[in-house]
């Protein structure tokens, strides 16, 4: 089986985002850019093998 997980990165010391990107991503501020959740989503991630 494979498992795709995206993990997003945007540490506090990361570059800023151009202020069009907010249409899209809703937050250009480096270390909060919170990526896209959808009604219903639930953020877990289980590790296991």
């Amino acid at each position: 089986h494979r498992h795709l997980l995206r993990l997003w990165i945007a540490p506090p010391s990361g570059r800023p985002l151009p202020d069009y990107f907010a249409s899209r991503w809703g937050n250009v501020t480096p270390g909060d850019r919170g990526g896209i959740i959808v009604p219903g989503t639930k953020l877990s991630v289980e590790l296991g093998t």
